[in-house]
């Protein structure tokens, strides 16, 4: 985006004075064909734009934290208000990422409470942003910008006091955000929109819409509807009047998508609507798919098939390397980088949830954290309280060796980016049932370190903890397993987790099938449903049975002989007697083409380099660029 001109000509002010004009103009009439309950004259509370503060533009924000305590001018220009990375933006505020906007506390219980709050709004990424705003402790309200533009965001809400603060929280923002003027009002017309309640008996034909009572309300209004192709309502129910807070709607299509919002009435004014509320079929169990024989198996892809299941909506595909051991010697059992962690930092962590599988984050499924944070690359141990923070691997099975094996751990102890030291972690072997089977002690150096340990006790179905109680925070880094294993070992190593919501799926491996390398896959279905807190959320089914990939004996043997794949200057090059399905992949599984090539010689330019996977129609094979 160009910096802003500081000085414009005649014509250019002009210009501008009359899209001001007309922006405003648009505004007053869009207030205007809002519901009569906003008719009235509101009082104000305050209104704010943010004209003294007036460094930096909105294309090039000043980069001083005036919400700091070093700086102090937010609070010094606005009474009472207070944040966090805030910075001057020409006439208007930065909400830098992971920051905040605390107005100071204004007495807001006239009208019991309810006022009109609105901002105007303006991710800085292309991606949008999600933006919270609290009134108090009482009352929060998220609101989804899809992009880069200027958004006036209004509401009306409940809960306010006589020391009332609003917070502004902006996340997902990445480049940050901009406020640009930021008002509150109360009058005794407005009215808040109902709070709606997800379902939690919905099961596909049936549910009961419920919502929060509004204070001083008369009826309420229900729609609800179903959504054709092109986005328009389908409606089952439509301005429905409704005197209390629930209604049972059945009747329902079974597979059908239904939705519903819900109005509040005094007799005279009518609320906005409230949030729109997706009605999620409460699921108990599901049932695991039944995977069926591979297709189109060659040295080194087939597809993986399985069964469908009902409700399911996408499946999670598991694709195992089973390897031979042709000699006995030391193999890695368990390796991880977390380099599936992306959020965070070491200075600045981005906590998770209290406690939860990683499993979207790592590369083998089964590691499961407390108390834990993300922090860009790593895992890390964040005590909470007096409550410990732990990590726990995957269970493996480790009774080669007589149960000994070695673990090595890279990590460091610190907090905002400063490392500590003299901090202890312990680290359990537990079995299947969390007993201790054995326990070693680690104090923490000073910085990233390797620590290596050796355990003596390993079984069938073990795993390693590590436990930390400490005041700081332990970042884990890579950590991997290994052991002595016999010739004739199978190694059983997880090739691909893969999601999809169909019933197949092409996989490329990074091995050629022999009689020494074998592939196997298992399947689970996932479907959403709503747990005990209201909360959607998504249900895993068991694995289902496991399929082996049996090898061709060579490429050659399962290859059309109209088929023909080459590498030619960095490109490659396909033959083929009539149009044909190409893909191309890299050995990670990344799809760099896909499509249909006609009859003839095409040659598909790619930007990697390397090793790639080709697939052209029933021919298979693997070329460097």
């Amino acid at each position: 985006m160009p910096m802003k001109c500081k000085f414009f000509s005649k014509i250019t002010i002009a210009i501008k004075i009359i899209e001001m004009r007309k922006a405003l103009l648009s505004l007053i009439m869009a207030l205007a064909s809002v519901s009569m309950m906003w008719a009235a004259d509101p009082t104000v509370i305050f209104a704010e734009g943010f004209s003294a503060f007036t460094e930096g533009s909105e294309s090039n924000p000043a980069d001083v934290d005036i919400s700091s305590y070093s700086s102090g001018k937010l609070s010094k220009t606005l009474t009472g208000w207070s944040g966090k990375y805030v910075y001057e933006a020409g006439g208007m505020l930065k909400l830098g990422d992971g920051g905040n906007l605390k107005t100071a506390r204004y007495n807001m219980s006239a009208n019991s409470g309810v006022v009109r709050i609105t901002c105007r709004y303006r991710s800085l990424s292309e991606s949008g942003a999600v933006v919270k705003f609290s009134l108090g402790y009482s009352t929060t309200k998220t609101f989804i910008v899809s992009d880069d533009k200027w958004h006036t965001i209004q509401f009306v809400a409940g809960g306010g006091s006589s020391l009332s603060q609003i917070t502004i929280e902006p996340s997902l923002t990445f480049n940050g955000s901009l406020i640009d003027s930021l008002a509150v009002e109360t009058s005794p017309e407005f009215f808040p929109a109902p709070d709606p309640y997800q379902p939690t008996n919905a099961d596909g034909t049936s549910f009961t819409a419920s919502w929060k009572r509004v204070t001083g309300a008369k009826a309420y209004i229900l729609d609800v509807y179903s959504k054709a192709a092109d986005g328009n309502k389908q409606y089952v129910l439509h301005n429905d009047t409704v005197t209390t807070t629930s209604k049972k709607v059945t009747g329902l299509n079974a597979g059908t998508q239904y939705y519903f919002t819900v109005r509040a009435t005094n007799g005279t004014g009518v609320s906005d609507y409230s949030d729109e509320v997706r009605v999620v079929k409460v699921i108990k169990s599901l049932d695991a798919p039944v995977a069926i024989a591979a297709t189109n198996v060659t040295a080194n892809s087939f597809t993986a098939n399985w069964q469908p299941v009902a409700d399911a909506y996408a499946y999670e595909l598991n694709v195992y390397r089973n390897t031979t051991m042709a000699s006995a010697g030391e193999v890695t059992m368990l390796s991880e980088n977390f380099n599936g962690i992306t959020s965070g930092s070491l200075e600045q962590v981005e906590f998770g949830k209290i406690q939860e599988y990683l499993d979207a984050y790592t590369k083998v499924p089964g590691w499961y954290a407390v108390n834990h944070a993300y922090a860009g690359g790593r895992l890390a141990l964040s005590p909470f309280g007096s409550a410990s923070a732990s990590l726990t691997t995957p269970y493996l099975d480790l009774s080669n060796n007589s149960g000994k094996f070695t673990a090595n751990i890279n990590m460091a102890c610190g907090s905002y980016g400063q490392m500590a030291s003299g901090d202890t972690l312990i680290v359990n072997l537990v079995n299947a049932s969390d007993s201790v089977l054995e326990s070693q002690e680690v104090i923490l150096g000073e910085g990233f370190k390797n620590y290596a340990l050796s355990f003596s006790k390993g079984g069938a179905a073990v795993a390693l903890e590590l436990v930390y109680s400490g005041s700081h925070k332990v970042f884990v880094d890579d950590f991997s397993i290994k052991q002595q294993v016999p010739a004739g070992y199978v190694l059983r190593e997880i090739e691909k987790m893969i999601q999809t919501d169909g019933t197949s799926y092409d996989v490329y491996t990074s091995f050629d099938m022999s009689d020494k390398v074998k592939y196997t896959y298992t399947v689970k279905a996932i479907a959403e449903t709503v747990d005990t807190s209201a909360e959607i959320t998504e249900i895993y089914s068991g694995e289902s049975n496991e399929i082996t990939v049996s090898p061709v004996t060579g490429v050659e043997t399962a290859v059309a002989a109209t088929a023909a794949v080459s590498a030619k200057a960095g490109a490659v090059e396909v033959t083929v007697a009539e149009p044909t399905q190409v893909a191309v992949c890299d050995l990670a599984g990344r799809v760099l083409y896909s499509g249909t090539v006609p009859a003839g010689t095409t040659s598909i330019q790619l930007a990697a380099k390397g090793v790639v996977l080709v697939k052209a129609g029933a021919k298979a094979a693997k070329l460097v660029l």
